[in-house]
């Protein structure tokens, strides 16, 4: 799954990041790693390959809940690299149980990722600086002088 993280400005700092998962009913068994990777907006075989190596998370899905599942590091570090998409994938860990969670076609349950952040603080250019320095240099000299 992925979702759009580019209306987010470059700079800002990511003050929270969670991934809510509905799980489906009762079918909720064993533990979960979750995966991200670098989306385009398009999933695809590639993704599988271009997720981490190491879990974001790894957690014990509540049934019939939503999950809540943090992954501010892992936002920042998308943001602080200019990546458009989060993609995450789901893997299961440890014996063959299925964990089912709802996807996107059920609009109530639907996957999404809430992302809190502050916009940075803007860095006044050098060159304005150095003119305000130098009015300030005038200022000083006429008063002194």
């Amino acid at each position: 799954m992925e979702f759009e993280i580019n209306a987010i400005p470059a700079l800002s700092t990511v003050n929270s990041a969670v991934l809510n998962l509905y799980s489906h009913e009762e079918d909720v068994a064993g533990t979960i790693s979750l995966y991200g990777y670098v989306g385009n907006g398009i999933f695809q075989d590639d993704d599988f390959r271009d997720a981490n190596k190491n879990p974001i998370v790894t957690f014990m899905p509540t049934p019939n809940s939503l999950n809540e599942i943090i992954v501010t590091d892992f936002i920042q570090n998308l943001v602080n690299s200019g990546g458009d998409f989060a993609g995450f994938q789901l893997r299961q860990i440890g014996e063959r149980k299925t964990s089912l969670f709802y996807s996107s076609k059920r609009e109530d349950k639907r996957p999404f990722l809430e992302v809190d952040y502050t916009l940075p603080i803007p860095v006044p250019p050098t060159a304005l600086l150095l003119v305000s320095g130098l009015i300030g240099l005038v200022g000083l000299k006429r008063r002194l002088g």
